[in-house]
């Protein structure tokens, strides 16, 4: 829970006005968090921030946000969107049966 609030709260903390969005989890593609989270760690008061957020949570949870971002970047280096995820995740079981049909009706 503490990760989930700094992502959510703490960058609006920061004496930086580079980034347009202080709510983390607006950013999904991997290639956008990572330039934010460039930006942030250079930020004069940002070991401040994370220090208030307590155990380093504003800083272990950008990492690991980050690293959930890098591990479902798809291979053709797209962004996922949740409404595409959630498309995905409907289609595979339905596809699946269907193959299953068709390999059944060759034999």
């Amino acid at each position: 829970m503490a990760y989930t609030n700094a992502l959510k709260n703490s960058t609006s903390k920061l004496n930086l006005n580079e980034i347009e969005h202080t709510d983390l989890f607006y950013y999904t593609a991997y290639a956008n968090f990572a330039k934010a989270y460039d930006l942030i760690k250079r930020v004069p008061n940002f070991k401040e921030v994370d220090k208030a957020a307590g155990k380093n949570a504003y800083s272990n949870g950008m990492k690991l946000y980050l690293r959930f971002l890098e591990q479902r970047e798809p291979i053709s280096g797209e962004s996922l969107t949740a409404n595409h995820t959630q498309q995905s995740v409907e289609s595979e079981p339905s596809s699946f049966a269907n193959q299953s049909t068709s390999s059944s009706k060759k034999r």
